[in-house]
């Protein structure tokens, strides 16, 4: 279970995605409307240096389609999608 998250609440609040080496494809479509409110916070998460990119915010309707910050090898990516409501600290910061 991710930090932060209550038990149960996984896949309400939060969704993550990972890419690795970004090799095999450039982009994430992603399908919204899982997370439970009407607005998700993106960030991109660098498991080589333990930080964050900020994606933006969007409307949870739809497909929506994220672009890494970098592509080829060894450059692996999280996408990290969580109900913007929440004020879930951003990925790789401790709390």
């Amino acid at each position: 279970m991710a930090a932060g998250i209550k038990e149960g609440d996984e896949g309400k609040h939060l969704t993550i995605g990972f890419n690795p080496n970004n090799g095999y494809f450039d982009d994430f479509d992603t399908n919204m409307g899982r997370i439970s409110r009407e607005k998700v916070k993106a960030n991109w998460y660098d498991p080589r240096k333990g930080t964050a990119t900020p994606a933006g915010e969007y409307l949870n309707i739809g497909i929506q389609s994220f672009v890494p910050p970098s592509s080829g090898r060894n450059n692996d990516w999280v996408l990290v999608l969580d109900d913007s409501s929440y004020n879930y600290a951003t990925p790789g910061l401790l709390i």
